[in-house]
């Protein structure tokens, strides 16, 4: 886990002078945008993906607050949903085997820079999130839930389309590590890479 957080650190610091130096275009600079997006999530340890493969698809959406220039505050909620299968450790028949699904909710709070106030900029982003997440063995009769909170870090950029709108395309880093046993094995990380298609409505016009 060291090594991937250190990772997604250097990369923050190493966009973050690329966007900043962007230039600024045109556009009017919005008080405040709105985004609805989904995409593909790869689980960052190979426990979580041997249960449930290596791709699925959560939900965002994120609404923004600009503070000062190029500084915003986000407020978000990401919604992953998906099933998998599991193998009895010591199972009473030949081929023992339960279908799984584990449904994660994350609510999230950040602050986001931008390349310039308006425009199409690229942007990084870092924050945290409060998880709850709960495992479901059907046909076992057996739950797993629990809540922590973990760190979250992005980059990303924005193409304008008819104004207001834009899209947005976002990269993700997150990390949600669970504390509970059971069908969980203690330390499993439920985070990883999120890669991220969504829509932007701005609004607010120019300050």
């Amino acid at each position: 886990m060291f090594k991937t957080t250190a990772f997604v650190a250097v990369f923050v610091l190493a966009v973050l002078p690329s966007a900043a130096a962007a230039s600024s275009s045109e556009g009017p600079a919005w008080r405040g945008f709105c985004v609805l997006g989904g995409g593909a999530f790869y689980p960052g340890q190979s426990p979580v993906r041997s249960l449930y493969g290596d791709v699925s698809f959560p939900a965002h959406v994120q609404l923004g607050l600009r503070l000062s220039g190029p500084l915003s505050l986000t407020a978000g909620y990401r919604y992953l949903g998906t099933a998998g299968t599991t193998q009895a450790v010591k199972p009473a028949v030949d081929d023992e085997s339960y279908d799984l699904r584990i449904v994660v909710h994350s609510v999230r709070a950040a602050f986001r820079l931008d390349s310039s106030p308006g425009g199409s900029p690229l942007f990084v982003q870092a924050g945290y999130a409060y998880n709850f997440y709960r495992e479901s063995w059907e046909g076992a009769s057996l739950d797993v839930d629990g809540r922590v909170g973990g760190a979250f870090f992005a980059a990303g950029a924005e193409i304008p389309l008819l104004r207001p709108l834009a899209l947005q395309i976002r990269l993700e880093y997150a990390l949600i590590p669970t504390k509970e046993g059971g069908a969980l094995s203690p330390e499993v990380d439920l985070g990883g890479f999120d890669a991220v298609l969504g829509l932007v409505f701005r609004f607010g016009g120019r300050r």
